[in-house]
C-alpha cells in the first residue's frame, strides 16, 4: 500500500457471491468519483444479523478470488483493487474496524465508504454507524426504480443528523441481491444472465 491516493472508496460486504448488483455500485461510484480509488474488501467473518449468523456459502478465499476474477471481468482492474486484509482483523468483520484501518495507511485521503442501498436502509444498525460516518462519508448508491426508497432512505439519513456526510447516487438499477442468489442455488430456480452472477466454477449465463 505504498500509493498514496487523494481519494479512496471502501466497498465491504460479503460478496457471497459477487453480481450485477455489485458491479452497478461500483461502475457509479467510480463514474461519480474518477480520481478515487476504489477497494472491494470481502468480510472474513460477517456479524451477527438479526436472523441469525451470516454464515457465507463460499469460503473467505473463494471469495476474494471471485472478487478479484470479477474486476477484470468487468474491465474494472484499474480503478478497483480487492483486499483480504479483513482476515487480518478481529472478527466478526465490522466496517468500522476496516474503515479505521484505511484511514491510517492513507491518512492524507479523503476516505468514502460505499454502501448499495439495500444496505444503508438498515445502517443504524450497524456497529457505531455515526462513528462510521465521522471517518468516512457515505456514498449510497440506489438500487431500485420504482421512486420509493428515497423518502426511506432520506429519513435514515436524517436520524442519523448527518445528511451533509451522505451522497445518494440514482442513475443506478439493480433487483439482484446476493440471497436471493443463494435461495436460488440452493432451490435450483433459474438465476437470470443480467444478474452477472460469478461463481468458481465461472460466471451464470
Amino acid at each position: 500500500m505504498s500509493h498514496s491516493p487523494e481519494q479512496i472508496i471502501l466497498y465491504g460486504g460479503t460478496f457471497d457471491p459477487p453480481h450485477a448488483g455489485h458491479l452497478l455500485c461500483m461502475q457509479e461510484a467510480a463514474a461519480a468519483f474518477p480520481r478515487a480509488q476504489l477497494w472491494m474488501i470481502p468480510a472474513y467473518m460477517p456479524p451477527k444479523i438479526p436472523c441469525g449468523i451470516k454464515d457465507p456459502l463460499f469460503s473467505f478465499d473463494a471469495r476474494v478470488a471471485l472478487c478479484e476474477r470479477f474486476v477484470a471481468l468487468h474491465g474494472l482492474g484499474d480503478r478497483v483493487q480487492v483486499s483480504a486484509v479483513e482476515k487480518d482483523l478481529p472478527i466478526p468483520s465490522y466496517s468500522l474496524q476496516m474503515v479505521e484501518y484505511f484511514r491510517a495507511h492513507f491518512p492524507q485521503a479523503d476516505c468514502k465508504l460505499l454502501l448499495g442501498s439495500d444496505q444503508f436502509a438498515h445502517f443504524q444498525k450497524w456497529d457505531q454507524p455515526k462513528k462510521i460516518i465521522e471517518n468516512a462519508e457515505l456514498v449510497v448508491v440506489c438500487r431500485y426504480s420504482d421512486g420509493n426508497e428515497l423518502p426511506m432512505l432520506e429519513k435514515v439519513a436524517t436520524e442519523l443528523q448527518a445528511r451533509e456526510r451522505i451522497l445518494f447516487l440514482h442513475n443506478a438499477y439493480c433487483p439482484a441481491q446476493s440471497t436471493w442468489v443463494r435461495k436460488a442455488l440452493a432451490t435450483g430456480e433459474e438465476i437470470p444472465a443480467s444478474w452477472h452472477v460469478l461463481l468458481p466454477e465461472g460466471p451464470l449465463s
